[in-house]
Formats: C-alpha cells, sequence, structure tokens
C-alpha cells in the first residue's frame, strides 16, 4: 500500500516514489504476486480496513508503511517504519525502523524487499539477488527528479501534459547523471506513449529510440530496459520482436503486469486472441481495480464476436466500479453490435452516472450508440472534444451528423474547416494514415470525389499493418464511408467485406442500424454481403 507520507506535502512524491521502488523489487522475485503500484496507489489514505482491502484485491498479507524526509540538518536523512500484515489473523510477521542518511535509500529499499521474502519463506535464486541489488544512480538529485518524473508519468495516457512533464524531469536526471539507465528507459517509454497517443509526431519516436540507444550503449539489460525496448518495438508495429523483448523482461520481473499486458496487446495485434486473453487476466490479478486490464478483456471478447462473455464481463465491471463512464459505453455498443438493440443501448448510457463523459474514446464510443439511435444532437455534443488520435474527426464527424439532420450547408461548412485544420498540419509535416483518411471524408463531405478516394486509399495504403490486426478494418471501415459518401456504393460493399471478414468492432448489426450506411439500404451486394455475415457471426 502507498506508505503515508509524515513530511511536508510537497514531499508526497517522494513517498509514492519509495513505495513504487519497493514495490518493484518484489515484482523481480518469483515467487510473488504483487499487486502493481496502479491499483494499490487507489487506498491512497483510504479509511478501508486491511480485510476489505484485502479482499477487494485478493491478497493474503499487506506490506504498509509511512516515509519521512528529514531535510532539517545538514545532511538529509529519511525514516522508513514497513511492516508486514497477514490479514488473515492482524499477524505482523515483520517490522523495522529504518532511519539512515538519504544516500542509503537504495540500501533500505533492498533490506526491506529481502526481509520480507525471507519473512514469507521463499527462496531468493542468484539472479533475483542480483536484481535487488542494483543501485539505479549515485547521483541523489538525479534520483529525486527521477522520482518527480514517475509521479508525472503515471499520470500520463489520455492527457499529453503529464507525459511532457515527465520527459522534462527524466531528462534533467540523466543530464545529471549520464550513466542512469532507468531513467533512460523512463524517457524512452514516455516518448514511446506521446508518440503513440498524441499526435504520431516522428520526433518523439526518434527520442525514444536515441534513449534505448543510450541505455543499450551503458551495457543495462534489466527489465526496465527490456519492457521499454518491448514496448517500442510493439508501437513500431514490429510484434515478434516486440515478445522477445517482453517476455524477456518476465524473467527479470516476472510480477510485472505492465509486461504481461504489453504482452497481451501485442499478441491481439497478431491475431492470437485467446492467448491474448489469458494475458489480460492475469494482469488483472495483479491490477484488479485498473478499468483497462477488464476493457482489454471485454474488447477482445467483443472483437471476436463472443457477444456473451463480452457483456457478462462488463457487467461485472458496471458493478465493480458504477462510476466509471467507459464501462457503460462499451456495454451499450455490445447491445448494438449483437442485435442492434438500440433502445437497450440508451437505457444503460441513461444509468450511467453522468453524461460527463472526459476521455476522447469513450466520448466517441457514446456518440456512435447516440448516432445509431438517432439521437443527433447528443451525438454531436460528444463529437466536439478532440480526439488526439485522429487528426480533425472532432469536426467532420460533427459535420456528419448535421447531415443527418437535413443541415447540409452547415455540414459542407464543417467538412471545409477540416480539410483546412488538416491540410495545415499536413503542410507542417505530420503524417500518417489518420491524416489521409481523415482528408479524404473531409473531401469527400465538399464534393472533391476523387481526391477524397485518393486520401482513403493511402490511409489504407500507409497504415502498414496486416490482418489480422484489430488497428486496419478501422481505415477500411472508413474508406467505405467515404466510398458511400460519393455514391461508389459496390466499391463501399467491398471495402465492408473485408471488414467484416476480421475481428473489429463492427458486425452486421451495427451496420443495418448505422445511419451512415442508408445509401446502402437495398443495393443487392450489401445484402448479400449482410446474409452472408450474419450466418458467420450467430
Amino acid at each position: 500500500l502507498p506508505f503515508e507520507n509524515l513530511g511536508p506535502t510537497d514531499d508526497e512524491y517522494f513517498a509514492d516514489g519509495i513505495t513504487d521502488e519497493i514495490t518493484s523489487n518484489l515484482a523481480k522475485v518469483s515467487g510473488l504476486g504483487i499487486i502493481s503500484r496502479a491499483s494499490a496507489i487507489l487506498y491512497k489514505q483510504t479509511k478501508k480496513g486491511l480485510p476489505q482491502i484485502a479482499e477487494e484485491l485478493g491478497v493474503d498479507f499487506v506490506l504498509e508503511g509511512t516515509i519521512r524526509w528529514d531535510k532539517s540538518g545538514d545532511i538529509h536523512k529519511v525514516r522508513i517504519t514497513p511492516q508486514l500484515i497477514r490479514v488473515s489473523d492482524n499477524t505482523h510477521l515483520w517490522a523495522e525502523n529504518y532511519e539512515r542518511e538519504l544516500k542509503a535509500v537504495f540500501e533500505v529499499q533492498k533490506d526491506i524487499a529481502t526481509r520480507i521474502v525471507e519473512a514469507l519463506d521463499i527462496t531468493l535464486l542468484g539472479k533475483e539477488r542480483r536484481a535487488l541489488a542494483e543501485k539505479p544512480t549515485d547521483n541523489l538529485e538525479a534520483y529525486d527528479y527521477y522520482l518527480r518524473g514517475n509521479d508525472y508519468y503515471n499520470e500520463g495516457y489520455v492527457n499529453p501534459v503529464p507525459y511532457r512533464s515527465a520527459v522534462k524531469l527524466f531528462e534533467k536526471a540523466v543530464k545529471l547523471d549520464s550513466t542512469f539507465a532507468k531513467s533512460y528507459c523512463r524517457l524512452a517509454q514516455a516518448y514511446t506513449e506521446l508518440y503513440w497517443h498524441h499526435g504520431k509526431d516522428e520526433d518523439d519516436l526518434s527520442r525514444a529510440r536515441l534513449a534505448l540507444d543510450r541505455v543499450a550503449g551503458l551495457g543495462y539489460d534489466g527489465a526496465e530496459y527490456r519492457t521499454a525496448l518491448g514496448s517500442f518495438h510493439y508501437h513500431m508495429r514490429e510484434y515478434d520482436r516486440a515478445l522477445k523483448e517482453l517476455n524477456a523482461a518476465l524473467e527479470f520481473k516476472p510480477g510485472n503486469s505492465e509486461t504481461i499486458t504489453e504482452i497481451g496487446f501485442t499478441l491481439r495485434r497478431q491475431g492470437k486472441y485467446d492467448l491474448a486473453i489469458e494475458k489480460f487476466i492475469i494482469a488483472g490479478r495483479l491490477d484488479p481495480l485498473i478499468i483497462d486490464n477488464r476493457t482489454s478483456v471485454e474488447q477482445s471478447y467483443l472483437w471476436i464476436h463472443r457477444y456473451d462473455e463480452a457483456e457478462s464481463g462488463l457487467t461485472r465491471s458496471v458493478a465493480l466500479n458504477p462510476d466509471a463512464n467507459e464501462h457503460y459505453g462499451r456495454l451499450a455498443w455490445v447491445k448494438i453490435m449483437r442485435n442492434g438493440a438500440v433502445h437497450q443501448a440508451l437505457r444503460i448510457l441513461d444509468d450511467a452516472p453522468s453524461e460527463n463523459v472526459h476521455t476522447p474514446w469513450t466520448r466517441y464510443e457514446w456518440a456512435w450508440v447516440y448516432v445509431c439511435a438517432g439521437e443527433y444532437e447528443k451525438a454531436r455534443e460528444m463529437f466536439e472534444i478532440e480526439n488526439p488520435g485522429t487528426p480533425g474527426s472532432e469536426i467532420y464527424y460533427q459535420a456528419s451528423v448535421y447531415d443527418m439532420m437535413g443541415q447540409s450547408e452547415r455540414a459542407r461548412r464543417y467538412y471545409d474547416s477540416a480539410r483546412v485544420d488538416i491540410e495545415r498540419l499536413m503542410d507542417s509535416g505530420k503524417s500518417g494514415p489518420q491524416y489521409h483518411i481523415g482528408l479524404g471524408i473531409s473531401l469527400a463531405g465538399i464534393g472533391r470525389k476523387a481526391e477524397a478516394i485518393r486520401e482513403g486509399k493511402l490511409a489504407v495504403k500507409t497504415q502498414n499493418v496486416t490482418y489480422p490486426s484489430p488497428g486496419q478494418p478501422s481505415y477500411r471501415y472508413e474508406l467505405a464511408l467515404i466510398y458511400v459518401m460519393v455514391d461508389e456504393l459496390d466499391a463501399a460493399v467491398e471495402q465492408l467485406d473485408t471488414v467484416l471478414a476480421h475481428p473489429s468492432e463492427i458486425s452486421t448489426a451495427s451496420l443495418k442500424v448505422n445511419p451512415f450506411w442508408e445509401k446502402l439500404g437495398g443495393h443487392p451486394a450489401f445484402e448479400t454481403l449482410l446474409k452472408k455475415y450474419q450466418d458467420i457471426e450467430s
């Protein structure tokens, strides 16, 4: 559990950072299953008792404690008081009071992990002892920047701002200690995440590669390096290389849920859905309160049209975390994919705690439910937030909704506005399939047929992902939309045939209730397509 900070509020990051480092050390021991930082941090300053926490996390032992960073004298000291508790009978198996100079903090972290392993009667392997003895840096100021950087890094994913702050701090750490391999690893991961989730900026990818090259030059080969390298190869779509590195990382740190989840994503990209789901379930045990671990299982079931498992898991997720809007949107979409039950889907969204949905991906999922239900104004409002992965989509999807509402002139203005924005980004050097597809839809909306088709085809061509990856159908799906917008209906059906043949969040039922595809109604090839895949899906 997060160790309680007994010092000033400004030192909160330090207490959390030391807790994370101890957790990371324990994850190196093959005989232990350690709840990850992401789930444990949710109990920070909780009023829940240990039995309730243990039940919610599915654990037998709890490590808790306090930390104070004493800066009052000439020599800074750190006071750490950990205690290991067996939950079943509230027995304190081990406790200790450490008061050391700050420079001895790594020895304290190692000693705590070693003493816990001994208290649990687990034998440390030789490589595990060596791993626990690793000292990341001799420069305490660099280590402080590293801990601060991790604090921001852990806030990332949807919001790029914390990642940018983390990058600055990791850069300061390696400037102070050019041999600080773990900070270079985190730096590489932060840049990789920025690239993938926030704009596909090739400069971010280059900086990630440089940081990894620096680690390799230092001769460091620990779990952090292998995980960062594996993540980099995954985002480069080099899946075999990614698996090799990520599995190597698990040999160093078998209890790392982050690495296990990344392996699951990689297997899924290779079309190995059953194996991917197994990994997500294991990661979910180590990180039980994190939404992504549960949704990864449920999303995988959804993509391969195993609706019973998807619905069961999502219903359980709603019960466990009723405040998470993500689950409601995904559960509603299951109803639409399964049999086009738009009224059931709407009732699920009505039961959600609030329509104040923050993440772009969740808002877009809700928007598509509203589109299928004919709730166009609600859909348009959901599309207003920028989707960092798809430039201009918040504008051109609003345009399409205005089209459905019969406001064709306003729709045209929105399409043209999206076109201008995307072309400006591309003129500034931005590139990638997401730009081509957005430009294609925008051009189709203003009647520039040949250019629209060209851009849509470029999106599919440049994505450089082979089936059965779940990523590629989206661009073929949107290319089909472009064809419908410019009245090339046979070509649209041809693209939808490819989409339905592979795992994705598209089904025959969702196509039939989505007004985007109204032009295809009654088209002989489309009706044949629906019949063909209805039989497969059932």
